[in-house]
């Protein structure tokens, strides 16, 4: 969006002032496109754009993300957003915030996207938690949704299965833990340090979901290629699950897509939709960046004896 005389700009300050590192990113409403930046040591960002309207996200790792609905930009003109962040503690599991600030101070890794011998992309490595998500939607709660989030977010999320040892679920997976990506032709398996279960299957052998109706915290999740994206179709789940750390609920009616598609070598993006009638009006969408990791490996990982969540340098 180079070459415009339009911008949004502004200041982002935390606690003690200034905020570097912040992502801002700037989505038009008319037709999706994103423009995205990050404050300096000043805590000043500004982002060149067409004129229309955008919502503007602001995310860093250890604060609350901030979003600014329907900011109008004019013709020649600068539309300033300013946020204070609001930082934000650990949900009660070892080593979450961990995993978030590693993948912020983590280098990018350049080069071109892998593929599998059948010229598929290949997904495999391990992936540093995505952190808070990007450009997520305003999920569009039924009125006891609601009411039960907001109910578990003023609790401090105390009855989260993750700080209870239970899993994290599928929606959360990349969230907050260090991954591991295995892929054959015919499964990606995801190893999680960080969560119970510890692992998912994704089936890529072009099998159905089972008939039997099995609810689990996980679902039962298959996958096919469209182009260089994977999506996955996950169903299959209870409703003891939350969608977020802030306790967003589910229904045994909660039914997940994923897109997940690696642009470079260095980067997984992930595009998740849910669908859940029970808790929402309509379906809703969060994406989150994934950062390779070379030089790490998974760690044991034994939520029942609070382990702390270190790590060891992977060969």
């Amino acid at each position: 969006m180079a070459g415009w005389a339009e911008t949004i700009s502004g200041t982002i300050t935390g606690v003690q002032g200034p905020l570097a590192g912040v992502n801002i990113r700037a989505r038009s409403v008319a037709t999706g496109a994103v423009a995205e930046t990050e404050t300096g040591a000043d805590g000043i960002y500004s982002l060149s754009v067409a004129p229309g309207s955008y919502d503007v996200f602001l995310r860093k790792v250890s604060y609350s993300p901030v979003t600014r609905r329907d900011v109008a930009v004019a013709g020649g003109a600068t539309a300033r957003v300013d946020a204070a962040l609001n930082p934000t503690g650990n949900n009660g599991v070892p080593g979450e915030q961990a995993f978030q600030l590693l993948a912020e101070r983590a280098p990018v890794v350049t080069g071109a996207a892998p593929k599998m011998a059948d010229g598929k992309p290949d997904l495999s490595g391990v992936w540093l938690a995505g952190g808070p998500d990007m450009d997520a939607d305003d999920p569009p709660y039924r009125p006891w949704a609601a009411a039960l989030q907001k109910q578990r977010a003023e609790s401090g999320s105390r009855d989260d299965p993750r700080g209870l040892c239970l899993p994290s679920g599928t929606v959360r997976t990349n969230a907050a833990e260090l991954t591991k990506f295995i892929q054959i032709p015919t499964v990606l398996v995801i190893l999680m340090e960080g969560s119970s279960t510890g692992f998912r299957q994704v089936f890529l052998d072009g099998r159905a979901h089972p008939d039997d109706g099995e609810q689990t915290w996980m679902g039962h999740s298959i996958g096919r290629w469209v182009g260089d994206t994977l999506e996955i179709d996950t169903v299959g789940f209870h409703d003891r699950g939350w969608i977020d750390a802030t306790g967003k609920p589910q229904t045994d009616q909660l039914h997940v897509v994923e897109r997940m598609r690696r642009p470079d070598l260095g980067t997984l993006e992930i595009e998740i939709t849910v669908d859940d009638p029970g808790a929402y009006e309509r379906t809703w969408k969060l994406r989150r960046r994934l950062k390779l990791a070379p030089n790490e490996e998974l760690h044991e990982y034994v939520c029942n004896e609070n382990q702390k969540a270190e790590h060891y340098a992977g060969k």
